[in-house]
């Protein structure tokens, strides 16, 4: 203090009073406080894609404060998890640690509270006071909890920004593709690649997410249908189903697991014997919140043919199967009968009223089909050595067979084949005609199967 205007006489008499003593204004607490302790960590949600930012954040008490958060990695998250202090102001020099939770413990309070040994997983300090700090932890572990602690070095205080991030599965490029009505279609790639398809690149990228695909069976599918998934990375576990679309609705007809932890990890859905022209729907789901990627295969075998209306009714292809034909005399049609594939068979059979003759041909036939054809009688039920056979000149011919020895009221059999395994569509011909005036009548009255 200084006094002036005065004489040295009046100056001894003054009384100085003592300056006040300096009092540092401390840095105001943030609206996480108290988070001074990992069982009092301030939780820190991170987004759909992984990222979380917490502004605002102060190191007070004259560099005494500690903050800790909690973030749990979630499903989807394929790490590492990176922490960072940004916009740092103050004077503080920031240290920041990052903790993984072990048994419900911090990792290295849990291994090392005695022995003083284990540290952080990561740990990262600034260079500086007012300087930014960043971290990766490379020892990730999806769905965890982790623990971010950060101080003043040196007693330094401040405030400063929080940004926690880490990877996670991308969504694939079939995505929406999360329900029947958004079911990505295989059908055409399905018949362009003979029956069988590959779709790659697929994820299950967040706990919530499920893959739908369409299979619309082709007219010419026989055999079973198989999903199955395949080459998982990640955690991915879960269920491939097959649904089939009924009048009345969908229901589940085939499910396999599939589970990285599985020996060989892939599974797979059967659908055995699938229908022709049949709506099927695969659905690849997770167990509860696993997420990774994966390879989808489906197969469905498909003939070189469409099966014909026998085959895709009761079936037609062994000789107890046989087909029944009209009595002669009187005539019906049923279109595009077809030898579908290179084991298939076409059976009918016929009894006749009167003893006669009977003359068979395959006519109108197409696609490639070498045609067989053979009349065989029965013995007390049992089939014996054809009566007759006969077969096409090449593929795409005519085939004529004549029998002049039917006997009323017998049973008789007609098998139609394709040689060397040729398939094709025909139409089918029987003329039957009583004896006495069977060389006329076999061309006049006939009964087609179209």
């Amino acid at each position: 203090m200084r006094a002036t205007g005065l004489s040295q006489t009046d100056a001894r008499h003054i009384i100085f009073e003592p300056l006040e003593p300096r009092v540092l204004l401390s840095v105001a607490a943030d609206a996480h406080e108290p988070n001074d302790y990992s069982w009092l960590a301030s939780p820190v949600t991170l987004s759909v894609d992984g990222t979380a930012a917490v502004t605002g954040l102060t190191i007070g008490n004259a560099g005494s404060d500690v903050d800790w958060f909690s973030v749990t990695t979630p499903a989807g998250a394929t790490g590492p998890v990176s922490v960072s202090l940004s916009n740092v102001s103050g004077g503080l020099a920031g240290d920041v640690r990052l903790y993984r939770s072990v048994l419900g413990s911090l990792s290295d309070l849990y291994r090392g509270y005695y022995t003083n040994y284990y540290g952080p997983e990561a740990e990262a300090q600034a260079s500086g006071e007012n300087q930014s700090v960043a971290l990766d932890d490379s020892d990730f572990a999806s769905q965890a909890v982790w623990y971010v602690r950060v101080s003043g070095l040196g007693g330094t205080t401040g405030t400063y920004d929080l940004s926690v991030s880490t990877t996670m599965v991308a969504a694939d490029a079939l995505e929406p593709n999360n329900s029947a009505a958004t079911a990505t279609d295989l059908t055409a790639s399905l018949v362009s690649d003979n029956g069988a398809t590959t779709v790659t690149g697929l994820t299950i990228h967040r706990a919530s997410d499920e893959d739908w695909f369409r299979i619309d069976a082709p007219a010419n599918a026989d055999g079973n249908l198989t999903a199955r998934v395949d080459n998982l990375t990640g955690g991915l576990a879960g269920i491939v189903w097959v649904y089939r679309q009924f009048a009345w609705g969908m229901a589940p007809v085939a499910a396999g697991v599939f589970a990285n932890w599985m020996p060989g990890g892939s599974g797979q859905a059967v659908v055995y014997n699938a229908d022709p022209g049949a709506t099927y729907f695969v659905r690849v789901d997770n167990f509860y919140s696993e997420t990774g990627g994966y390879r989808l295969d489906v197969t469905l075998p498909l003939d070189a043919q469409a099966k014909d209306a026998y085959e895709l009714a009761a079936g037609n292809n062994l000789s107890w199967l046989a087909a029944p034909l009209t009595p002669a005399g009187s005539t019906a049609a049923v279109d595009n009968l077809s030898i579908h594939n290179s084991t298939d068979q076409d059976w009918f059979s016929f009894t006749p009223t009167a003893n006669g003759a009977a003359q068979i041909t395959l006519s109108g036939v197409h696609g490639g089909l070498a045609a067989h054809v053979a009349l065989y009688d029965t013995i007390l039920g049992s089939l014996v050595t054809p009566k007759t056979s006969t077969d096409a000149s090449a593929a795409n011919g005519t085939v004529t067979l004549t029998f002049t020895g039917l006997k009323a009221w017998t049973t008789y059999y007609i098998q139609v084949s394709g040689n060397s395994a040729t398939t094709g569509l025909y139409t089918l011909g029987l003329t039957t005609a009583p004896a006495d005036n069977a060389a006329n009548s076999l061309q006049s009255s006939a009964l087609l199967v179209a």
